[in-house]
């Protein structure tokens, strides 16, 4: 589907050590997650480049695809820990990601400019955009969006309404990843984990958001803990050890405080009842 890249695709600074990182940190190796981040580079056939210094900072090769299913691997990574340094890592590829690989029609290509070989006669759309890449970074951005609040993920997404909506009419079989991304509806329902998230009732909490059967229509975060995630109101007083409010557009669609509260909830809100 796409042209040849040259020798020198765009790197995404420090993605190899942030890579690293989720291997060797103890008690995420064998994240499912993580796990995914590396395997998906290496699938991809992106190759690690060993620096001379050891404490120099190491680079990935790679194309807006790959940049767009390592964020998304490190999004979810963030939603099953919390842990705020996998959502600075994937706010870091995705910014990157929309500097190196912006386009004139307000979507990402799949190539930075200068590394586009295409012959005029042959050209196409999908020469210079990738499908999967636009519907993953569909996925990832409305996420970053419905934690972070930051406006340029969401003029990507807007552009994503305009453009793909339109072309996945057409060849619904070349859009799955797009259509997959909508199960994340518009506006995003956000579960809010409330209290400590360290107690047995809060892991317990997080494990079950993150459960295949719910994690594709859930964006999931902390009442607070990061400089990164936007500020939240008029949420309901945390209850107990901890507790979980699903929201929508600032607007609270209930309150769980244990895990059988939180089942009838999501499955309420998901199924639009």
């Amino acid at each position: 589907q796409h042209p040849p890249a040259s020798n020198a695709p765009q790197d995404c600074p420090g993605l190899a050590d942030q890579l690293r990182g989720v291997e060797h940190q103890e008690g995420l190796q064998r994240h499912p997650v993580a796990g995914q981040a590396r395997q998906d580079a290496d699938r991809r056939g992106v190759v690690e480049q060993q620096p001379s210094d050891e404490d120099a900072p190491c680079a990935l090769p790679a194309r807006c695809e790959d940049h767009m299913t390592v964020c998304r691997s490190l999004t979810e990574l963030y939603q099953a820990t919390l842990d705020q340094h996998w959502l600075k890592t994937a706010t870091e590829i995705a910014d990157h990601s929309l500097r190196e690989f912006g386009s004139e029609t307000k979507i990402l290509a799949e190539l930075a400019l200068n590394e586009r070989i295409i012959p005029i006669r042959l050209h196409s759309v999908g020469m210079i955009f990738g499908e999967s890449a636009l519907g993953i970074a569909d996925q990832v951005l409305g996420r970053l969006h419905a934690l972070t609040g930051k406006e340029s993920y969401r003029n990507l997404l807007n552009s994503h309404l305009k453009v793909i909506a339109t072309m996945k009419r057409r060849t619904v079989v070349n859009h799955t990843d797009y259509i997959l991304s909508c199960a994340l509806g518009e506006p995003a329902v956000v579960a809010v984990l409330q209290g400590d998230q360290t107690s047995e009732l809060g892991r317990s909490f997080i494990a079950a958001l993150n459960a295949p059967k719910y994690l594709s229509f859930l964006t999931v975060r902390p009442e607070s803990g990061s400089p990164l995630l936007s500020p939240l109101a008029g949420l309901p007083a945390p209850k107990g050890s901890s507790s979980v409010v699903l929201t929508r557009a600032s607007d609270s669609l209930g309150q769980a405080t244990n895990l059988e509260e939180l089942t009838e909830l999501l499955d309420l809100v998901i199924s639009g009842e």
